[in-house]
């Protein structure tokens, strides 16, 4: 078993920088300082001496250079245990808190991770307790550092002291500005503290353990594909779970409930990302193919990756879909006059809405190209999909769009489309794509004749007429000459 979990890709979606520091590396840093000083930090009677601690030894780090060290000795470790990629958190909220300048520290842990066999992408945390301005603050960095490598902004912290509600505005910003969102939630609280961090557009949700004492909270975690971040050790060791045999992990998973196991802050608790699957294996019984399943969730679920990208426009945002989306998908899969261009009127099942969003992940996944997501920079909602597809038998993809009701005629189609398309043929490097109309869509025949889509010929498909227009690479690259 050792064997295996050590030669098997894993991925840590849920890694604190700062609680991966060693006391032994505080001591590089502070030489004048005695070790034993440094590991005296170490020990906590309660989660609330641990946040002391975490806040204790973040003070220690004193500027770039250190925050450099610290990114390095953690990838190295990462690495021997062949961890492939790793979101880490960066608890930029103490950084603000300590009174440094963020930008040189980020400038100094993104440059000390370029070298890594390990790929990186960052989360910048705030801390709850400290209130809705600094949060914001927060936000507002992840948001000018997203072409970067931050992929999402969330709050740790104490959930007691910081409730979730307080920062609905905080996470709106970070929505429109294209950052995926995550909340630590239900580890110290229960479960109306995972109702709440939901609510704020949460995609993954630190720790969430006591999701498993709500029964309605599971279920909606299981339909839409909302992953838990599980830290077993951590759990234990803070005193959040009292005994291992009284962790919900088991219970949880078996459940449906998707989830991924990680080390949060691995110098802290003593433990190790190939030590949180032993535990796994040893005290809750997950067997070989179990596991092989959750560490395919560590990629699964990241956000982001070699594949992942978000387009921008002016006034849109189109990124992969997750699973759980196909909720937000749904107002546009259900409306009668959007369907009249697709089904002729019939709106799509709940079960065909998650099948077509599952396989635009899968696609995506697989291919690096789908139907991307389309949210509108202004409001922050999901008006529709946009993107290179496959579409029936045929070969080549097909680029398809549809937009709720309320965006029609505004250009949005164009612009999406325009961004995607270029997409596919500048990174994708796709050789070429069709597109396909009722001939009654002039709407649709428009934007593929002014994207530069030629008409090609009519064509036939389960007793629907259509038009088909094409354009290969050669033709796209003459037209953008």
């Amino acid at each position: 078993m050792a064997d295996f979990l050590l030669d098997m890709p894993k991925a840590e979606l849920h890694l604190h920088l700062e609680g991966s520091v060693e006391p032994e590396t505080l001591h590089e840093l502070d030489p004048s300082t005695p070790v034993e000083e440094f590991r005296a930090l170490y020990h906590y009677a309660d989660f609330d001496a641990f946040l002391k601690a975490f806040g204790a030894i973040g003070k220690r780090l004193r500027g770039p250079e250190d925050y450099a060290l610290i990114t390095r000795r953690l990838l190295e470790r990462l690495a021997a245990q062949n961890v492939r990629y790793a979101e880490i958190i960066v608890a930029a909220g103490v950084v603000l808190w300590k009174g440094q300048d963020f930008a040189p520290i980020f400038d100094a842990v993104r440059e000390a991770a370029l070298g890594s066999p390990v790929e990186v992408r960052w989360i910048l945390d705030a801390v709850r307790q400290f209130g809705v301005e600094p949060a914001q603050r927060v936000a507002e960095l992840a948001a000018e550092r997203v072409d970067r490598g931050v992929v999402a902004f969330g709050i740790g912290g104490s959930e007691e002291r910081g409730p979730a509600e307080w920062f609905g505005d905080v996470y709106a910003f970070a929505r429109s500005a294209g950052l995926h969102l995550t909340a630590h939630a239900g580890e110290s609280m229960g479960p109306e503290s995972v109702w709440a961090a939901l609510q704020l557009g949460a995609e993954r949700i630190g720790h969430g353990i006591r999701s498993v004492d709500d029964p309605a909270l599971v279920a909606h975690l299981r339909e839409n594909r909302i992953p838990l971040e599980i830290c077993i050790t951590s759990n234990l060791v803070t005193g959040v779970v009292a005994r291992p045999e009284d962790h919900p992990v088991r219970r949880l998973y078996d459940a449906g409930v998707p989830i991924v196991l990680n080390t949060d802050d691995p110098a802290m608790f003593g433990c190790t990302l190939v030590g949180e699957y032993q535990l796994a294996a040893g005290a809750f019984g997950f067997s070989e193919a179990e596991l092989r399943g959750i560490a395919e969730n560590g990629f699964r679920y990241a956000f982001g990756g070699p594949r992942h990208k978000t387009l921008v426009t002016e006034r849109l945002i189109l990124s992969p879909w997750r699973s759980s989306d196909w909720t937000e998908f749904r107002p546009i899969a259900t409306d009668v006059e959007v369907m009249r261009y697709i089904t002729g009127g019939v709106p799509w099942t709940d079960e065909k809405i998650q099948a077509f969003i599952d396989r635009q992940v899968k696609l995506y996944l697989d291919r690096g190209f789908c139907r991307w997501k389309i949210v509108e920079r202004a409001s922050g909602d999901v008006i529709g999909f946009c993107g290179p597809g496959s579409w029936n038998d045929a070969t080549d993809p097909e680029v398809g769009w549809w937009l709720a009701r309320r965006c029609w005629g505004r250009g949005l189609a164009t612009e999406a489309a325009a961004v995607a398309l270029r997409d596919a043929f500048e990174r994708v490097r796709l050789d070429r794509v069709i597109s396909v109309a009722m001939p009654e869509n002039r709407a649709s025949r428009r934007i593929m004749e002014k994207l530069g889509l030629a008409f090609e010929r009519e064509i036939e498909k389960d007793g629907q007429r259509l038009v088909q227009y094409a354009m290969d690479r050669a033709q796209y690259a003459a037209r953008m000459a």
